[in-house]
């Protein structure tokens, strides 16, 4: 697996908006800011084919509801991204709040996830691999420039594999909706080989 040891505290801000978008916003589109866009990624956040990635059903080891994620859109070696729409039966959607911003660090971590059994699917000679459980120890630095997310928002997660040693990573993970980051973070993750993970 490939390795970026330059592990530092780089400056993880986002301006924060006291007021959130009024409960009648149309649906959002649009990958966000990012100056670098992964591999197959475009500016409205599709890749270059349809077909590039499997359902990300093969990738997480969730089944829904509790995949809160819905497709992979562009990946490479060290990051990924993927997309949700909000609608009224998402999980954690309420009637007033819609789904809670905070809620987006589990779409990292869905992310996160997803991108580690990708890599292990291209990495299979098989072609063939089972998505492994992996756990999200703790976050550091999480901001959140909105209280939630409404239906009819269309979110971005992005996500890159800044350190990595055995079965510990970092990554550095963003929710946008349109070209707003609503959510970031930088998550430490632990994925055990399959010979130490518990068993229930």
């Amino acid at each position: 697996m490939p390795h970026r040891h330059n592990l530092q505290n780089k400056p993880h801000t986002s301006d924060a908006c006291p007021q959130d978008h009024a409960n009648d916003c149309g649906p959002d589109t649009g990958i966000g800011a990012d100056s670098q866009l992964p591999a197959g990624a475009t500016k409205d956040g599709a890749t270059h084919s349809d077909t590039a990635f499997p359902p990300v059903e093969t990738l997480v080891p969730h089944a829904r509801p509790m995949l809160l994620i819905d497709r992979i859109i562009a990946a490479d070696d060290l990051s990924m991204q993927a997309d949700v729409t909000i609608h009224g039966q998402s999980l954690f959607c309420s009637d007033d709040y819609g789904v809670p911003a905070y809620v987006g660090i589990e779409y990292i971590a869905q992310t996160v996830s997803a991108y580690s059994g990708w890599r292990a699917l291209q990495a299979s000679k098989t072609g063939n691999s089972q998505p492994r459980i992996g756990y999200l120890l703790g976050t550091r630095k999480m901001t959140m420039a909105k209280s939630g997310f409404k239906p009819g928002d269309h979110l971005i997660i992005s996500v890159e594999n800044i350190f990595e040693d055995g079965e510990m990573g970092v990554f550095e993970g963003t929710v946008r909706r349109n070209q707003e980051v609503i959510v970031s973070a930088r998550v430490n993750v632990y994925q055990p080989e399959i010979q130490n993970t518990p068993k229930s």
